[in-house]
């Protein structure tokens, strides 16, 4: 089935970023069962306020992710330089 190059877009995103559906629906107000639809490519005309809070939604989620793994890894770097030093 073809999908909606929008919702492939944010498909792409949600999956790079370890993002279930579950969460972008909630974060979204709307139920997983419509963003599997949307992302199979079961419906295909999505309306352009239903791309615009999946899009929000992904990009608050993003920003979660994002304040979450870079803390980590700035902490390994620091290791790393600390014992690459002695």
């Amino acid at each position: 089935m073809r999908i909606d190059p929008d919702i492939q877009r944010i498909k792409e995103q949600r999956l790079a970023a370890k993002i279930s559906q579950k969460a972008l629906a909630f974060e979204a107000g709307m139920r997983q069962s419509h963003v599997s639809a949307l992302e199979s490519g079961f419906k295909f005309y999505p309306r352009a306020s239903t791309v615009s809070k999946l899009r929000q939604a992904l990009g608050r989620l993003l920003v979660e992710v994002h304040d979450e793994v870079v803390p980590r890894a700035r902490a390994r770097v620091r290791r790393t330089k600390r014992t690459s030093r002695t």
